[in-house]
This record gives C-alpha cells, structure tokens and sequence, in this order.
C-alpha cells in the first residue's frame, strides 16, 4: 500500500495529555454509550457501567465487556496456550517453545534448531514490553531472554519462536466480523545528512504528541535503542545520510515505538478469514484483537508465509480510530451496538435532523470537591475545550452540571472530570443526555455561600459600566485598575468587556466591544496584534525570528519532555549551567547538572504538555525595559534573589536601550512589550559588554514593579500609556476643566480645608458623570468623605463612588454612616 504522505493530526490530543499513558478506550466507548442514549456511571478511571431507560445495564473495563468471558481472556492473555490452539486448529502460527527463567541453555539450543533470526518474549505480557524481534545470535538472545523474563507479569517465563518476515497487523474481531486492521510499522526515521539520529528521533516525537493514541507512549529511549543502533552500525549522535533508514523499535507496538496505518479494504479477504477463525477458536471470546505478521496484506494467504502472534482480549480500540495514516473507523460505536445486543439493553439513535457531531450531557459528580478549587478547575477545564452548560452545587459532596458542545470534546470531558481538579478526589460520575441548554457560555451558580467563588476571570468579564467595574479592579487586577484610572482621568467613558478588556470613547456616549475608539486588555492595548503577540508566547517563534534579524539571542533549542539523553547531550555541548522553561511565558530556572535537568524538565513539561526549552545560561544581570513605541519609558533589573529593582532609564547605556528598541521593532504588530535582556553592566555601550542577549519579548504586566514610588508613579506610567495609545488612535484626551458648578464646589471644598480643591473638584465631576448624576447633586458630601476616609484608611476612591451613590440615589448623607 502507498503511504499516505502526510501524517494525520487530532486538535483534540491537546486535550488529552492528562491522561498520560492511561488507555483511552472507555472514554470512546462512554461518548458512544451516552450518544446512543445509555446513561453512564464511571467509578474508575478505566470501568463504567451503561444503563438503558428500562434499567439494564452492561459494564466496560476498558474494552472488555459482556463479549468475553473472564477464562477467555485469560487463554489469550498467555501467548504459549494461544499458540498451542492456532497450531491445533492449522492457523498459521509462528512455531515456538516456552523457557522458564533457569533454561537458557535449552532455550539457546531451540533457537539454534529452528534457525536465526528468533523472538523472544514474555508468555504473559502487555504493550510489547520484553519483546525483541530479530535476534541473531546466542548473544543478543542472552540479552533478549533476561529482557522477557524481567516484563512477564505472571511465572518468569519466556517463548522463543521464529522470526517471520512481514509486517505486524493489528485486526479487531467483534462478534465474528472484522471492523478494522491497522498495519503497525517498526518506529523508523529517514536521515537528510545533516541532522543526526537523535534530532530526527525529536521530530518523531513531537509528531507522537499531536495524536491521542500515541501522546502517551514516547519512543523508548535507553540501553534496547541504543543495542538496536549498534545493529544498524549507527548511534544517536550519528548523522544519517540522506535517504538511509534507521528503525528505532525492535517491533511494531505502538508502546515501543511503532506508528500505525489503517489498511482493513486493502486487506485479502483470505487473511481476514483467518483472523475470525483464530478469535473463534477460544470458547467465550467474541471479542479480540489479532496481531498477525504479513509480508503482502493484497496477496492470498496460501501463496506467501504468515503468523498470528498473539490474539488480545482488550484490544485498545484509540489506536483504530485515531490512525496516523489513513482513515478513522468507528469501532467504539461498534463494540457499544454488539454488547448492547447480547446484553439485552436499548439503544436509540441520534435523530436525522440532529447534529450527531454535538452531544449534550447532565452530570452529577460525588465525592470531595473543594468549594474553590474545583468549580474553578471545572469551568475553565469546561471554556477550554469549547463546552457550555452550567455547574451547581447541591452540598459539599455533589455537584451538578450540564456540558454540551462537540461529542468528541465531551467524551473526553468526562473523564477529566472523574480525574478532578488537584485536590479533589472524586468518587462517581454519573451522565445521562439531555437536550442541549439555550447558553452560548458556561456559568457557575449557587456556589456555597459559606465559601462562594466567582470564575477567576478578570472582573471585567462581568460586562460592567466603568463606574462599577473600577472598584473591582483595583484589588483584583491591578494593571487594568491602572489603565481604567488612567482612562477616567482623561475624560473618556469606559465599559469593562470580557476577557479583561476595557473600551474607551469620547464622554457622553457608551463604549461597545465593536466599536469602541481604543481598548485595552490588562496594559496590552489596541497597538498589539494578534499575531505579534502570538509570537511573543513562544520562543521558538520569536528567537529565529530575532536571529535572522542580526538580534543577539541566546543558544537554545526545542526538545520533547521525554528526550533526556538528547537534553543532556545538548546542555553538555553549551556547558552549565544553562536555563530551561517552557516554550511559552513563565520564568525558567537556572540548572546546574543532569540530574537536576530530568527533574526541571518534567516540572517545565507539566506546563507546556509537550515540550521545553534549554538555552544558554551567560552570568551578568538581567533587565526587563518597558517600550512604547520606540521609547523605554521604565526599567527593572533583576538580582542576585530574583528581586526585581526599578531603576532610572538614564541609568541603562545608550546602546543598551537601542538594541531593545530595534528588538523590539523587529517583530511585526508590538507597540507595548517588554524586553528582557541579559548584559554584563547597565551602564557600558554594546562593544564593552561580555554578556549581551537579547532573552524574550512579552507583553507589558506588572506596572506596579516599574515604579519605585509604588502605586502613584505607575499610574504615571499608566497615564503616559493612554496617552499614548489615544494620539495613536486619534482619541485626545479631554480636558476635565471645572463646570460653573464646579466652581462653587471648589469653593465650598477651599471652606472645608480640602487640599488642592481644583483637582477634587474634577474627580467629582468625573464621579457624577460616570454615576450619571449632576455635580450639584453629590456636594460636599463627596469632599468630607475623601477627607475621613484619608483618617480611617478607607480606599478614597470606594468611599467617594459609595457616597455619591447614595447621595444621588437616595439623596441621604452618606459619608458618615459609610465612614463611622
């Protein structure tokens, strides 16, 4: 068959590296339970029980389920009784013997009989572990025999059997009819003669990482790669030359390296056949997965050699329908329709008019669920996967939920939420479908009052006028209480949008989200694109970048969290210690051996999901220059504790700004960043510095660190960031200058002895107009509550925006019982 040229890839993987290694098929079978209208209660993280309308129901353990009797299984689970019954019956079967653990010797003078090349492997086993194909001397079979006796789950035991030239296949058999047949090929890279073994065996990898079925199952690395590379005269640090095949697995199991293909209508109908019979020659057994080596899978099975292996009684069914290569077939749904029929339950089918792609599920979820954590944890895990629905809590031990959206997304939803949040541990989920709710979101209602929590999203996701959201700000986020402050100050209506976001137009009319003049999200601001800022989470994107634009960068480079040998090997050739992280934003750490980095690497990989980053580590100090346009306007350096330090921009080198800068400018759409350098003196031009690199590009936080004098000189910051933004956008800013009646307050306010009463009185105005109120109405009231709540500590601004309030709403005088 012509291999299909490019890999197939599965957006949904992304959302299943939690899972890590844990087989995949329950969650499958459950989505196709729930789709076919069963209810499911899943009390572990491989078993679930489905239940129809009348009450009957059938259990899943991982793929067993009513089709396999339990002693049938255990006959297919030992590779020497399967073998014993294909040779019986005349299915082709490789010839074999089985070695307990003290008879190398025998085992040695069977494999000299029967010929070299043999297999040796464990007579109980799972997901190829000990097994090694190909062995060509007494040797090799030495090291292959302990390998096999070392991964046997039961007797330490081991089969030799012969070598049969072929490909490895995998046929799933349900109810005596073949459903799918994936050819598994040993792990293979193709050198290009410049890369060496170990960088293509990255590449691999990374391509592993985008598919579900093999995002838990890295490529071995260790002592077996490293033998099967000497058997090929190569090594990891070796460099291919173009076109030259270097296999990376001794067999064709995805758990050891192989890649799979689906190939079931190429298949001879004469292979098929036999496949069904080798399932139903063990009595009890409906249900199985046939692994059988075939040179030509187009030819007739009587005119070339072939062997069925093993027969598996769980068979993983994620691999069938998640190929690398060709089509995806719907064996879940399959194997849900045939145990549904023998066990006696009811399924009903989607109606023609309704979107089969889309599910929609009611849950009850049991057990210890942390009144912050988890409807924190669930409702994020819930917007990142594109669900909406809702989340109530009935008591501390149950909660309820509606999820809807792409069956796929939902299916795999699931089981994260029997995983839970982090400290959570969660004892049942029960899921019935249900009729998709009329939301566009996902909410979270009736937290416990006791312990209530709101989603941990910016205040400005609760789509308030300004006047409301700016006191949310300010003790929850405040860069945007910043901004906002900065807004009002100039004279411009705000709304605060979701996602953190502010829009600002001219007074007197209402901001909306298309067509605000200006907006900004935390300091990010309109002036950012898209893409720009893309790049900026993603440094793999961004240093080539630089690199190619004449940018001083650090040495770096990309690996998958499981390539350690590749890691280390790397990190030798820079010395140590050297910096790792993730790709993404977030600090990296400093490592200083080997051992240090499989630990940082695990830690960083935990946060990426798929990879890190290494880079060179230079000593010097660190700065992070805060730009707008081409101006630093602020600076911190980093010391030796990671303490971060403003300091003057007259103080950082002429040079040293200038590089930033052009930084800065070389990358498309960024107007407001900031720029993390590594140099050897702050003060020295370019030529005088030992240590110059330019580190990272991110978007501009944390203005409160750029300022020594604490909150007033980043609101200067922040004012000098909207103006800014406002010349960009032809917005000016509008003078706040004193009405007539302000004139009669600011002489009322001189009377009360209120320092600086012209600038007073512009804030009240700024109140009244964003309360909607006069500034005749607010008074004095305004002014005495500003003075005691400079007595009592009370936030100015809160006590200002409470007295208007009141004042204009109920036309009491507030202040003092606010204050008293």
């Amino acid at each position: 068959m012509a291999p299909v040229p490019e890999p197939r890839e599965y957006d949904i993987s992304q959302h299943m590296a939690s899972f890590g290694r844990r087989p995949l098929s329950t969650v499958l079978l459950e989505r196709e339970c729930l789709r076919h209208g069963l209810g499911t209660l899943r009390s572990g993280g491989l078993t679930f029980t489905a239940t129809d309308p009348a009450g009957r129901s059938m259990v899943f353990s991982r793929t067993g389920s009513v089709l396999n009797s339990s002693p049938a299984s255990s006959v297919a689970r030992n590779k020497q009784s399967t073998r014993l019954l294909l040779e019986e019956a005349g299915v082709p079967a490789p010839r074999g013997r089985r070695f307990a653990g003290g008879q190398f010797d025998a085992a040695r003078a069977f494999a000299e009989q029967i010929g070299y090349p043999v297999v040796c492997k464990p007579v109980d086993g799972t997901e190829g572990k000990g097994v090694v194909t190909g062995i060509r001397d007494a040797e090799e079979l030495r090291w292959a025999f302990d390998a096999s006796l070392e991964a046997a789950r039961g007797a330490r035991e081991a089969l030799v059997e012969e070598h049969v030239e072929g490909e490895a296949h995998r046929i799933i058999v349900i109810a005596g009819e073949v459903v799918s047949a994936l050819i598994s090929r040993r792990g293979a890279v193709i050198g290009d003669g410049e890369r060496t073994v170990a960088e293509l065996l990255d590449e691999r990898q990374a391509l592993r990482e985008r598919n579900p079925h093999l995002i838990g199952r890295p490529i071995p690395r260790g002592e077996p790669l490293d033998r099967l590379l000497a058997r090929q005269g190569t090594a990891l640090d070796a460099v291919p030359g173009p076109g030259a095949r270097v296999e990376f697995s001794y067999g064709s199991n995805t758990h050891q390296g192989g890649e799979h293909a689906q190939v079931l209508l190429d298949m001879h109908p004469s292979l098929l056949e036999a496949a069904r019979r080798a399932v139903a020659l063990i009595p009890g057994l409906d249900s199985a997965g046939v692994d059988f080596i075939i040179e030509d899978i187009t030819r007739p099975l009587q005119e070339q050699r072939a062997a069925i292996c093993e027969i598996n009684s769980v068979p993983a069914i994620d691999s069938h329908e998640y190929p690398v290569y060709g089509p995806a077939l719907p064996v879940a749904a399959q194997l849900v329709a045939r145990a549904a029929a023998r066990a006696g339950l009811q399924l009903t089918q989607p109606a023609p008019e309704a979107d089969s792609a889309t599910l929609s599920v009611e849950m009850t979820v049991t057990g210890r669920l942390p009144h912050k954590e988890h409807p924190r944890w669930f409702a994020e895990t819930a917007r990142q996967m594109n669900l909406v629905g809702s989340y109530r809590r009935v008591d501390d031990r149950v909660v309820r939920a509606v999820v809807s959206g792409l069956a796929e997304n939902v299916g795999v939803f699931l089981s994260r939420a029997y995983d839970g949040s982090e400290h959570s541990a969660v004892h049942t989920v029960e899921s019935r479908p249900c009729v998709a709710p009329e939301t566009d979101r996902f909410k979270v209602f009736d937290a416990d009052p006791a312990d209530s929590w709101a989603p941990r999203r910016s205040p400005g996701s609760l789509d308030l006028p300004g006047d409301v959201a700016h006191e949310l700000l300010r003790g929850q986020e405040p860069d945007l209480w910043l901004v906002h402050t900065a807004l009002l100050e100039a004279g411009l209506s705000t709304r605060s949008l979701p996602g953190g976001s502010l829009a600002a137009a001219a007074r007197g009319s209402r901001p909306r989200a298309d067509e605000a003049s200006v907006s900004f999200s935390y300091v990010r601001s309109t002036g950012n694109s898209f893409g720009g800022a893309a790049m900026t989470r993603d440094r793999a994107a961004l240093w080539p970048l630089l690199e190619a634009r004449g940018v001083p960068t650090p040495l770096w480079r990309r690996f998958p969290v499981g390539a350690h040998r590749a890691m280390t090997e790397f990190a030798d050739s820079l010395g140590w210690p050297v910096r790792m992280g993730a790709p993404g934003p977030g600090e990296d750490v400093v490592v200083e051996d080997a051992e240090s980095l499989a630990v940082s690497a695990r830690q960083a990989g935990a946060r990426s999901r798929r990879s890190v980053v290494i880079s060179s580590h230079r000593p010097g100090r660190r700065l992070d220059l805060l730009i707008a346009g081409r101006e630093v306007l602020a600076a911190i350096e980093h010391g030796p504790d990671e303490a971060r330090t403003p300091i003057p921009v007259a103080k950082i080198s002429a040079g040293l700004r200038g590089l930033a800068v052009r930084a800065l400018a070389e990358l498309p759409g960024m107007a407001l960043a900031q720029v993390h350098l590594a140099v050897t003196d702050v003060t020295a031009p370019l030529g005088d510095q030992q240590t110059l690199l330019v580190e990272g590009i991110t978007s501009a936080r944390q203005l409160n660190s750029f300022s020594a004098s604490g909150l007033p000189g980043a609101l200067e910051l922040a004012r000098e960031l909207v103006r800014r933004e406002l010349t960009r956008s032809g917005l000016p800013p509008e003078p706040n200058a004193s009405s007539p009646e302000g004139a009669e307050q600011v002489r009322q306010l001189e009377l009360l002895g209120v320092p600086d009463a012209e600038a007073t009185t512009r804030r009240m105005e700024a109140l009244a107009q964003r309360i909607g109120c006069r500034p005749s109405q607010v008074q004095a009231d305004v002014a005495r509550a500003t003075l005691r709540a400079e007595i009592s500590g009370t936030p100015a601004e809160l006590a200002l925006l409470a007295t208007a309030l009141l004042t204009a709403r109920t036309g009491a005088r507030a202040d003092a019982a606010l204050l008293s």
